[in-house]
């Protein structure tokens, strides 16, 4: 299947009508260009982005992400974060990772 095969499961699962908010979220995390690949054949850090796409869709008004940048790359990471950085901006987002959990729980 397909990236858009996917949000487009997900699109009628949530009841969205609007067809139009799989590109809008594909875009928001830059796979507009890889909507038609296969998503087996994705790098880890496109898996990522595409599973934002999917928590994206039907603009939530509050994002849990757990451990988003698991498994990516240092370039992988940054570029997420950017983007994180970004979507924050403009909708309130909580980034989980246990290490900062542990810190936390420690300190």
């Amino acid at each position: 299947m397909t990236a858009r095969d996917n949000l487009e499961i997900l699109r009628r699962q949530r009841g969205i009508d609007d067809p139009q908010c799989i590109l809008e979220s594909l875009k928001t995390v830059g796979l507009s260009e890889a909507a038609d690949k296969r998503v087996k054949d994705f790098s880890m850090g496109m898996k990522q982005r595409l599973g934002l796409a999917m928590a994206l869709m039907g603009n939530r008004e509050f994002l849990v992400l757990d451990e988003p940048v698991n498994g990516l790359d240092p370039e992988g990471i940054l570029a997420l974060r950017e983007l994180l950085k970004k979507l924050n901006r403009e909708r309130e987002i909580f980034q989980s990772c246990w290490l900062q959990v542990m810190w936390i729980y420690k300190s």
